[in-house]
């Protein structure tokens, strides 16, 4: 039966699993990139349930994701737990400004009111231990700002999504 011991299925969304970080705005040299990292040494991965960013400036700005099997280290931004009190589970937030664009496979989040953000109900992104998730501006000195929500979640867990 569901809920029983070995039997809870991965569905919805678990707010004491879950964190929240971010970067506030901060202008690059080169190319201004944020990232979350899977820190986690076990069969734990991140679910990128919701993000936003922001550009600063007057330019119109774009910015794209990927993947990095790594950490993109760089100044790194405290997370906090979703629920107060509870401890920070696995996730770290870190800013670097990269010296060259890495290569994305998300790089429609173009915007002219100066914000964008994840509209949907379903995650944008999965991250099994050491991996990263990055967003980068591809135009040197941008002014950028990025909030990012995910939920740990046992690996198992995932057949049953939804």
């Amino acid at each position: 039966m569901e809920g029983d011991p070995g039997t809870r299925r991965y569905k919805w969304f678990r707010p004491r699993q879950a964190a929240r970080g971010g970067v506030p705005l901060t202008t690059a040299t080169n190319y201004a990139t944020t990232a979350l990292y899977n820190n986690s040494t076990g069969s734990t991965v991140l679910v990128v349930r919701d993000w936003q960013c922001s550009q600063g400036g007057d330019g119109n700005y774009t910015a794209q994701f990927g993947y990095y099997q790594g950490r993109l280290t760089g100044t790194n931004y405290p997370a906090t737990p979703l629920f107060p009190g509870d401890a920070v589970p696995n996730g770290l937030v870190d800013y670097s400004d990269q010296p060259h664009i890495l290569p994305a496979e998300y790089a429609n989040c173009g915007w002219i009111t100066l914000s964008a953000y994840w509209p949907h109900d379903f995650p944008f992104a999965i991250l099994p231990p050491g991996w990263s998730l990055f967003l980068q501006a591809p135009a040197k000195t941008t002014i950028l700002s990025f909030g990012i929500v995910w939920e740990c979640v046992s690996i198992d867990e995932l057949d049953y999504f939804y």
